[in-house]
């Protein structure tokens, strides 16, 4: 509990160096080297929290449980997007681009850690039997569940697709500019409907932790649809806003996923079932 509340500590104090960071270069009228810096620097969060993740979930069995693979996925979502940003940062330090491709390999990274989250939500999904319990679910959660990636995907479509021009665009683009959106709605749906249930995982010891990444998906889909907006309209900063957006997000992804390390009050509820084959 002691190892796992210094990790949360160190992972929120970088996040408020580098939020620190950004709000210097802001305020110096965006000084293109603290913009380089920040680019290239802020995925160190996403790669802290992805190594600690996977430690997180081996204290719940790894590939052995639900909810170990479900913090597996979401580590390797966290690492995927760190890969993303390094062969962002090759374009930038040693191709000297002025203006990041997209799509580039970098979405190997960056849309290979949405299907990572689709993946950990539906694992969490499983953790409680989520199928099962959608029928005891109130009428007005049901109808909620239903309204959260329609508004989602309308919000995305209407405020930023609404001038969409696909002229010019490759074949590759077009469908990540949808895909991106389309995949971020259905792990946040996901997340919401654990959340509903989230007094059946250890009677509800876990909660803190499932809205803290509900949080983070929220904000990931955000950020992703502002980069698509942003590039979209031409104009996309290195150490902008956008930026800030994702180093929020893969803060609260890595703050979410440590929240699950194994805590005294499950081992109280688990009692003597090993940790390793607390959840099955």
């Amino acid at each position: 509990m002691l190892v796992n509340r210094k990790r949360k500590i160190l992972l929120l104090m970088l996040s408020v160096v580098l939020i620190l960071t950004w709000l210097i270069s802001e305020a110096t009228n965006q000084d293109w080297f603290l913009q380089e810096v920040y680019t290239n620097i802020y995925g160190v969060i996403a790669l802290l929290g992805g190594v600690m993740g996977l430690v997180v979930a081996r204290q719940w069995g790894g590939f052995k449980s639900h909810l170990g693979k479900s913090l597996s996925f979401l580590s390797v979502g966290l690492l995927l997007t760190v890969l993303g940003q390094l062969i962002n940062a090759y374009y930038i330090l040693i191709v000297k681009v002025e203006e990041l491709p997209y799509p580039s390999f970098a979405e190997i990274g960056f849309f290979g850690a949405v299907i990572f989250y689709v993946l950990g939500a539906i694992y969490l999904s499983k953790t409680i039997r989520l199928i099962p319990s959608l029928k005891q679910m109130g009428a007005g959660k049901k109808i909620m569940l239903s309204l959260v990636p329609i508004l989602m995907l309308a919000i995305t479509f209407v405020v930023y697709f609404r001038n969409y021009d696909s002229d010019g665009s490759t074949t590759a683009q077009i469908i990540l500019d949808f895909a991106y959106p389309i995949g971020q709605s259905i792990f946040a749906t996901i997340a919401l409907a654990v959340l509903f249930r989230s007094k059946d995982l250890y009677g509800g010891k876990l909660r803190g932790a499932v809205i803290l990444l509900l949080l983070s998906f929220v904000l990931q889909y955000i950020s992703d649809t502002n980069f698509v907006y942003q590039d979209l309209a031409g104009n996309w900063v290195n150490g902008g806003y956008g930026d800030l957006l994702y180093l929020l997000a893969y803060s609260a992804t890595a703050l979410g996923v440590q929240s699950f390390g194994f805590p005294n009050t499950v081992q109280q509820v688990t009692s003597s079932v090993e940790p390793q084959k607390a959840i099955e």
